[in-house]
């Protein structure tokens, strides 16, 4: 359906302008409900345990990793006059042992949310470090921080934040983030105070 949408819009120079812009609306709601349904599929995968078995995992250098996924969501940034600031990522490579596609999906998820909540002209630090057997990289925002009435409920999925950018999001990224750490034998934790802004880490063994 949402191909056929897309070829309607290809041949639409005769519509009017108030057809198109419902037929673009339309299927504008459509790719975001295709988009949770791909989510939602995700979370099955994950807590069912089937992709436990079929990951199929390589070595990867976070510090790399997280430098491209920066130069990614920066645009993103800009709209809001946000700086992303880049810490403890020089050398030596941090490595881990994973299946990259599904770390980036973690790694995004955890990029857009302090970007979503993070008000204009804010900062968020990204940091990759090494400690005893772990890699972490923690994403770290200036924005109004976690309530300590919610901390126990963001990681639920379809639970969004009272302080949030409303309208925006599903409520799963966190959910999703950390399922994907725990398939991979690590975790994703808050690890910042209520009311100062918000850390997140993601713990995974090293390679």
């Amino acid at each position: 359906m949402h191909g056929e949408l897309s070829l309607i819009l290809a041949r639409a120079g005769a519509l009017d302008g108030e057809a198109r812009m419902q037929l673009e609306r339309v299927s504008s709601e459509l790719e975001a409900h295709l988009q949770t349904c791909a989510r939602l599929l995700l979370l099955a995968q994950l807590d069912g345990g089937v992709l436990d078995r079929q990951l199929r995992s390589e070595d990867v250098d976070l510090v790399m990793l997280m430098r491209e996924l920066i130069e990614l969501v920066t645009p993103l940034a800009e709209e809001k006059a946000i700086r992303v600031e880049r810490l403890h990522m020089g050398a030596p490579a941090r490595r881990v042992h994973c299946c990259k596609a599904l770390l980036v999906e973690a790694l995004f998820n955890l990029l857009d949310n302090a970007i979503r909540y993070t008000p204009g002209g804010g900062r968020i630090d990204v940091a990759v470090l090494r400690r005893e057997r772990h890699v972490i990289v923690a994403v770290s925002d200036t924005g109004p921080g976690v309530p300590a009435q919610e901390r126990r409920l963001i990681f639920q999925r379809f639970y969004r934040g009272a302080l949030g950018t409303k309208g925006a999001g599903t409520g799963l990224g966190l959910t999703i983030a950390r399922g994907i750490a725990r398939a991979h034998g690590g975790d994703v934790r808050l690890c910042s105070p209520s009311g100062r802004g918000a850390t997140f880490q993601v713990r995974l063994p090293v390679a």
